[in-house]
């Protein structure tokens, strides 16, 4: 009987081994089964932002691309009013070219930072434009004009080519 008893005992105890490292290795697997779902939801989440920051800089894009053609078309509509001999009269500060250039250096200072120094320029251009136009110097105006064609030509390309 004796050994029948230690039999027993051993059979038990093998038993509730087995038990016992299989429930370590299911809680094992558990574990690293949860450490993987909360990465790939940190990874998602992730994903998630990194989608609406884009979307967030297209739209910003368009909005400075906006502003920079506004600025455009209020700078060849003054020179066209130079060309001509028509009367302007007073014209309200928001509507002026460097106001326009103004807020699209904006948009670009708080959301686009690669646009940064192509809007400074601009902006600059702008208002350098906007101070010798009244003095209707063909010269000087063209001597502005040039760099300022060019800076909206890099700001183009750099919106087209999306990054």
């Amino acid at each position: 009987m004796d050994n029948s008893i230690a039999i027993a005992i051993i059979s038990s105890a093998s038993t509730l081994l087995a038990v016992w490292v299989t429930q370590r290795m299911a809680a094992q697997r558990d574990a690293i089964l949860a450490a993987q779902a909360v990465a790939q939801e940190a990874a998602d989440w992730q994903r998630d932002q990194d989608d609406k920051q884009t979307a967030l800089r297209r739209e910003k894009r368009e909005v400075f691309l906006g502003l920079v053609l506004l600025v455009q078309d209020r700078v060849m509509d003054a020179v066209d009013r130079l060309n001509s001999t028509l009367e302007s009269g007073i014209v309200a500060a928001e509507s002026t070219p460097a106001s326009s250039a103004r807020q699209a250096y904006s948009v670009a200072l708080i959301y686009l930072a690669d646009m940064r120094p192509l809007a400074k320029d601009f902006y600059q251009y702008t208002a350098k434009l906007q101070m010798i136009l009244p003095g209707k110097n063909a010269a000087k105006i063209n001597e502005v004009l040039v760099p300022w064609r060019k800076t909206i030509d890099e700001i183009e390309k750099v919106i087209a080519s999306g990054d």
